[in-house]
């Protein structure tokens, strides 16, 4: 919410609170200028993730505290983790669905497991976790975070966190995707989506430098944010066998803001549908005040 007055000679201009939110949304076939919103809240709603079997996870204070909730198939949103105030971002499925990784910033960034049912399974401390992470590891037993003083990304196992292992030396790795043995990730240094491995491949050159949320995989093809494109924003769908990528869909609302608030893109893995997560705008007014000297 913000506040912005502006005066003038005759009068003063009153800006009222401005609500701007974010919801999720589903991707459109066709272009269009308004999002297709799958869950109208007030407030704001983040980093969308789903579980094998289709249930969603996100962040959301539209309760007024920031929180987990879970939306299983066909049932109404639940909260499943309360933070209070405290910030929360990063939320992520285990590939098998069993647990959910999250950040809270602070002095520190704590990273929290949970299981599906709300509960703790780990809780530690982490000076800094690199931009675009924690990732989980594809067996579900470790995140995958930039340590900055050694420079490497690390894999930290969830049950002995304090003995951090080296998994790539290169800063240059922003997140890390796995699929069917294979691994993913964008560049700091450049743009584009890469296979990473000896000698990286380019993947799709038209992936964003820097885009913070995961790889996000639908069936055999890896999703490319396309949110400045000439038109309106859309997303891509490059197949990773290799060929051209195509339209996927549009995405309205969508943010490509470098580095910080782009939106999370989620793919279904029982129905293939994409959600993402759009702006909207609430009520905003401008009100003239008349001045009158007494």
């Amino acid at each position: 919410m913000s506040v912005i007055w502006r005066r003038a000679r005759a009068g003063c201009w009153r800006w009222k609170p401005t609500r701007a939110g974010r919801n999720l949304a589903r991707l459109r076939q066709e272009p269009a200028t308004q999002p297709d919103i799958i869950d109208p809240v007030n407030g704001k709603t983040w980093a969308p993730s789903f579980a094998p079997d289709g249930t969603l996870a996100f962040l959301s204070n539209r309760s007024g505290n920031n929180a987990v909730w879970v939306m299983k198939p066909g049932a109404a949103p639940a909260v499943l983790f309360d933070a209070g105030l405290a910030p929360l971002f990063r939320l992520q499925f285990s590939p098998d669905g069993t647990l959910l990784s999250l950040v809270t910033a602070g002095v520190n960034m704590n990273i929290k497991i949970l299981t599906a049912d709300g509960g703790t399974v780990a809780s530690f401390d982490r000076p800094s976790i690199g931009h675009g992470n924690p990732t989980w590891t594809p067996d579900g037993k470790a995140v995958l975070l930039l340590d900055i003083p050694t420079r490497e990304v690390v894999r930290i196992a969830i049950d002995d966190p304090a003995k951090p292992i080296p998994f790539a030396g290169a800063p240059a790795w922003v997140t890390f995707g796995f699929h069917d043995n294979r691994i993913f990730a964008p560049r700091a240094d450049k743009g584009g989506l890469w296979e990473f491995g000896k000698e990286p491949r380019l993947i799709n050159a038209k992936y964003p430098r820097f885009f913070a949320p995961p790889v996000t995989f639908r069936g055999d093809d890896v999703l490319i944010p396309d949110f400045d494109a000439t038109g309106g924003a859309r997303i891509l769908a490059q197949p990773l066998a290799r060929g051209a990528d195509r339209i996927l869909g549009y995405a309205p609302g969508a943010e490509a803001q470098d580095r910080f608030f782009e939106s999370k893109m989620a793919a279904n893995p029982k129905t293939g549908e994409v959600i993402y997560v759009a702006a909207v705008q609430g009520d905003t007014n401008i009100d003239l005040l008349t001045l009158a000297r007494h």
